[in-house]
């Protein structure tokens, strides 16, 4: 499997072994002939989403791992696509009909994206998440200080104002 430069450096940045991931991923990793059946996907997919709940729930993001073509039941015309996101307490949910669910039988194998797509999409889900992060401390240091330079400012009007009386 090979992952794209941008991931790894993305990867790198959060301070994940992308390797060493791998190594671990790839461990107990075996198909045989009578095992490519759709419930051994169903069982691969699944061992791979609980693999990723622990850095999802650390990061407090989700990570799309399908998508899906929304069709008219009546005319059977194509209405758009809905991400299906694994959220990091281990439930699927689907963005357009904003549905959650937890059996993953609900996603037909063909909506699963790539192992490639996901460990791609986890990474940048990760990333944008570390980033959110680092923004959401600036703006409440930011705040803090606004907060104490009112709280500064008032307790020097009320000091001012009972000398002045």
């Amino acid at each position: 499997m090979s992952v794209e430069k941008e991931v790894v450096e993305k990867a790198k940045a959060l301070g994940l072994n992308i390797s060493e991931i791998t190594e671990v991923a790839l461990r107990g990793f075996s198909f045989s002939a009578k095992e490519v059946d759709p419930n051994a996907l169903y069982r691969a997919y699944n061992a791979l989403f609980d693999a990723m709940k622990s850095p999802l729930s650390m990061y407090g993001t989700s990570v799309k791992i399908g998508l899906r073509e929304i069709t008219d039941e009546k005319t059977g015309d194509s209405l758009g696509l809905e991400n299906i996101l694994l959220c990091s307490d281990g439930t699927f949910y689907a963005d357009v009909f904003e549905a959650n669910f937890t059996d993953i039988t609900q996603i037909p194998i063909y909506d699963f994206c790539t192992p490639k797509e996901i460990l791609s999409n986890l990474v940048d889900s990760l990333a944008e998440s570390a980033a959110r992060r680092k923004e959401t401390i600036k703006e409440l240091e930011m705040a803090k200080r606004i907060v104490n330079a009112i709280a500064s400012t008032m307790q020097s009007g009320v000091a001012s104002r009972t000398r002045v009386g």
